[in-house]
């Protein structure tokens, strides 16, 4: 069952590796470019909107290569909150509606890209552990922190990351199936079975 669940997340992969192959130096290049400031005086405020550019491509490299959700979250929530002071009527920015989408495009592959690498990450950890009871504890954390970080990825990014995002609940159900392979392990390991665990079964264990 291992074995199929890292080909499952594999493939994932696989697929934003060839629908998006973009480096992060790449990334940074085009994103240099993504706010033109058109002679703005004084001159303090074209140097809080090179300001916030650079905060808004930083972030957005971060959210396309990371393997963590939440960094992905937090730093989409930062552009959200520089993007609304780039609004402000101070500001002459020719291609706005360009940026925002970037960012929002940024986020969902960032999104699907955390779930697949992450999941494998995690994965690999469980596996290289030596001991029963580092594996049952690696597994409790690294399911844990899909099943905490997955209800908060905002609707306008659950929408373009669905498949993912679905995919992983899957493998979620399959990893803690009450007759499962990991399910055993933490047995075996003599470790306490989270409620969160079961919630998938049809009935309790004693």
């Amino acid at each position: 069952m291992e074995a199929a669940l890292v080909t499952i997340a594999i493939i994932i992969g696989l697929y934003y590796l060839l629908k998006v192959n973009k480096s992060a130096a790449t990334l940074k290049e085009d994103s240099n470019e993504s706010i033109n400031v058109n002679n703005v005086n004084p001159q303090s405020v074209q140097g809080r909107a090179i300001s916030i550019q650079k905060i808004i491509d930083e972030s957005c490299l971060l959210m396309y290569n990371s393997k963590n959700i939440d960094v992905v979250l937090s730093r989409y929530a930062t552009c959200k909150f520089y993007l609304l002071e780039l609004q402000n009527p101070d500001f002459t920015i020719d291609n706005l509606d360009e940026v925002m989408n970037k960012v929002q495009d940024d986020a969902i592959h960032g999104v699907g890209w955390a779930l697949q690498l992450g999941w494998n990450e995690r994965l690999n950890k469980i596996r290289d552990m030596k001991t029963a009871n580092g594996k049952a504890n690696n597994a409790i954390k690294g399911i844990k922190y899909f099943e905490e970080e997955i209800p908060k990825i905002p609707p306008e990014l659950a929408d373009g990351a669905k498949e993912w995002i679905e995919q992983t609940k899957g493998l979620i159900v399959e990893m803690t199936a009450k007759d499962g392979e990991y399910t055993q392990m933490l047995r075996e390991a003599d470790i306490d079975i989270p409620d969160w665990w079961k919630r998938h079964w049809n009935d309790m264990i004693e």
